[in-house]
């Protein structure tokens, strides 16, 4: 059947309509983001005057030395690893803009978007490079600074990203400087905005890898025990022989499954916070000696601060509180192997 001029017009309006179903916002080309492959530290101002500087960075290096004592771009933190911080870290290198509000703003504009004041300016500045700890330093400064670090990679460009006020679906936000302006999302824009040392500090007490652990001691009531870790034959009912893996106290075998509880409860204490207040008396203290070209010995110590909370000295380093109960609860799995 042969369609008449008007069908055939009315046919087409529908796929004619189509190609003007996007509007300008939808089709003009949005500012890219700058690649953050690592993130080593922040600074966040906000409206109030508040300067937040190293966010991020200081978090991550005291993780570091209670965990392996290597910079993080050496190790990439899995499970107990992934901090708060790298959460946010994370967050902030995964960031897209959910739309674009205006692609020509005026500064009349930029105040109805509250970007004429940000609410919080982020700056990320191209990554440096911390020097890796050598066999013979032992030791990571806690006080290096940047301008201690190696020159970032002269391709990476400083991102400043200035994050305005609250809209439906997000918060306005834009590259400094830049006249588009776009929505991000709300939840990361509220982690920037709350972000501070107490609230990305990581709460691991000790993340010793217990596989490079080959003994250790533990101090108790004036008294020092030495663990080792070794192995036995074991011959099973069909006279093959296997090697199972052992823990000897000041030389004699001790139950195995008691010692890795102590490591256990080591492994599973968080902190409660930080304290500046000098810590009284050792409660117990262990050293761990270990299999590694750096930091071979390790110490932690426990410290009396009052009947409720402790203070952990880790390599000589204190600051951290937590729950005397805890410390309570890892003395008596060291009782429980001694009363065996």
């Amino acid at each position: 059947m042969r369609l008449s001029a008007t069908a055939r017009c009315i046919w087409w309006i529908p796929r004619w309509l189509n190609r003007f179903a996007y509007g300008l916002m939808d089709i003009l080309q949005r500012e890219s983001i700058p690649e953050m492959a690592a993130l080593d530290g922040i600074d966040i101002a906000t409206a109030s005057g508040d300067l937040k500087t190293g966010i991020l960075g200081e978090q991550r290096l005291r993780l570091y030395r209670r965990v392996s004592l290597v910079p993080y771009a050496e190790r990439k933190p899995t499970g107990r690893l992934a901090t708060r911080a790298d959460t946010l870290a994370d967050s902030l290198k995964g960031l897209s803009w959910i739309r674009c509000e205006n692609y020509n703003a005026t500064a009349d504009d930029l105040a109805a978007y509250g970007l004429d004041k940000p609410s919080a300016t982020v700056t990320s500045p191209p990554t440096p490079r911390r020097p890796i700890p050598q066999p013979d330093s032992g030791t990571v400064d806690s006080n290096t600074q940047s301008s201690d670090l190696t020159t970032a990679n002269p391709q990476e460009q400083t991102f400043v990203l200035e994050i305005g006020g609250f809209t439906d679906g997000g918060y306005y936000a834009r590259i400094q400087g830049s006249t588009m302006v776009y929505l991000i999302d709300s939840s990361l824009a509220q982690s920037l905005f709350n972000a501070t040392y107490d609230s990305l500090r990581p709460t691991d007490v000790c993340l010793l890898d217990w596989d490079t652990v080959t003994s250790f001691d533990v101090t108790l009531d004036g008294q020092t025990y030495v663990f080792e870790r070794s192995v036995k034959d074991v011959t099973g009912a069909d006279g093959a022989v296997t090697q199972e893996n052992i823990f000897l106290m000041n030389g004699t075998e001790v139950d195995s499954d008691l010692v890795n509880a102590v490591l256990d409860t080591i492994y599973g204490m968080a902190s409660t916070g930080t304290t500046d207040e000098t810590p009284g008396a050792a409660e117990i203290a262990f050293t761990f000696h270990r299999s590694t070209d750096t930091f071979t010995d390790i110490s932690l110590t426990f410290y009396r601060l009052n009947s409720a909370t402790c203070i952990a000295g880790f390599n000589g380093e204190t600051g951290l509180t937590v729950a005397r109960a805890d410390v309570v609860s890892l003395t008596e799995a060291v009782n429980a192997i001694l009363l065996q």
